[in-house]
């Protein structure tokens, strides 16, 4: 009796399981895919200006002006996140329809497209017209495609794409949290300036490995491993993201009175951007700020300033090899 009762509670669960979970093959008659192209428009990147996410309790708003996406907040519009924005108008904007699953508005909880349940997106065009509201429910049964309907329209669709996620987001993380993506190749001088070592100069005339050289101090030999060490150096620069953005506050609360360090970058085309590191925190994290972000701090792993800011012994692989320079007048 007892193996029966379980197995009757197993199949109990089963059927409901069947019944409550959304299948995958299920759908409205009379859509074919001329029809579902039609049902969202397609919104495109020049042709928004306002975008707004609402899920739960959180409120996001993006605007566009100088030519960028900006994170709307009470205090200042912070860069957004170029590759957030474009996965957002790549999957919310461009929503592709694979098949209508209810025409009425009961199954809405059970999608998760209730007012309360869902995440809405709203973009906005010139003079704030509304190009398209969208309501996203939960992923389907494959995890790869979302439940969507019209912001006022209880038709209920099957999307491609997992774009629940994306709008679940923190305000915070839409934020670009890039501290420096430059090309290797694009960087011609260094100037690095460390707390308790002497400044150090390396540069390049082309963009080449070989043609790294120390500009000072004078008179260093470089070793056979100086050019990859450079260029390690160089590549950092390629991908440091912060893990976070702190509040802005006087230079002293983050170190930035006395740094640690500073890097002065300099570009081929003539572009300079200096980088400063502050203080260093007990999960050995470092603050930070770039010429180029004005009123920005950044919140760094500490390898990472590390890596920008070699000592001159570890690019030449061990202890400086310093030429004697030739007396004065002579060459």
């Amino acid at each position: 009796m007892k193996r029966l009762a379980i197995l009757g509670g197993v199949v109990l669960a089963l059927l409901l399981i069947v019944l409550l979970v959304p299948k995958q093959q299920d759908r409205i008659s009379g859509k074919d895919a001329e029809e579902l192209e039609g049902v969202f428009p397609h919104v495109m990147p020049e042709d928004a200006r306002r975008v707004t996410i609402t899920y739960q309790a959180s409120n996001l708003e993006l605007v566009h002006h100088d030519d960028k996406w900006w994170v709307k907040a009470a205090e200042r519009d912070w860069p957004a996140d170029s590759r957030a924005v474009d996965a957002l108008f790549q999957g919310i904007g461009n929503l592709q329809l694979d098949r209508a699953v209810s025409g009425t508005a009961e199954k809405h909880d059970l999608y998760e497209l209730t007012d309360t349940k869902s995440a809405t997106v709203k973009f906005f065009g010139e003079r704030d017209t509304e190009l398209l509201a969208v309501r996203v429910g939960k992923l389907g049964p494959d995890m790869k495609t979302t439940y969507v309907r019209g912001f006022n329209e209880p038709k209920v669709y099957v999307a491609q794409g997992s774009l629940r996620p994306m709008l679940e987001r923190k305000t915070e993380l839409w934020r670009d949290r890039s501290f420096a993506r430059l090309e290797p190749n694009e960087i011609h001088k260094l100037l690095i300036e460390k707390q308790g070592k002497p400044p150090l100069t390396i540069e390049r005339d082309i963009a080449d490995s070989a043609a790294w050289k120390v500009t000072d101090p004078k008179g260093v030999t470089p070793t056979p491993t100086f050019p990859q060490e450079c260029d390690n150096v160089a590549r950092q620069f390629a991908s440091m993201v912060a893990s976070d953005l702190p509040p802005p506050a006087p230079d002293a609360e983050y170190g930035f009175d006395k740094p640690a360090g500073t890097v002065t970058l300099t570009t081929f085309n003539g572009k300079t951007i200096k980088y400063t590191f502050g203080k260093t925190n007990e999960a050995r994290q470092i603050y930070a700020r770039n010429s180029d972000a004005e009123g920005i701090v950044y919140l760094l792993q500490s390898w990472m300033a590390d890596r920008v800011m070699p000592t001159l012994e570890t690019l030449l692989g061990g202890e400086p090899q310093v030429s004697p320079l030739p007396p004065a007048g002579k060459k």
